[in-house]
C-alpha cells in the first residue's frame, strides 16, 4: 500500500516526496491523498468525475 496525491488542475498523480509544500509542485494547487494498492489507485473514479 502507498499513497499518491491527485492535482484535479493538472490531473496528475505525484508522490509525497515531489511535492512542494504539501502542494501540487507544477501549480502549486492543493493535493488530494488516494492510496494505491497493487498499482490500483482507490477514489480514481471520483478523480475521473470531478472533472465533468
Amino acid at each position: 500500500m502507498a499513497l499518491a496525491y491527485y492535482c484535479a488542475n493538472c490531473i496528475l498523480y505525484f508522490r509525497e516526496a515531489d511535492l512542494t509544500e504539501g502542494r501540487c509542485p507544477d501549480c502549486g494547487n492543493q493535493v488530494k491523498p488516494r492510496v494505491v494498492i497493487g498499482g490500483v489507485v482507490l477514489g480514481a473514479e471520483e478523480d475521473a468525475n470531478s472533472d465533468q
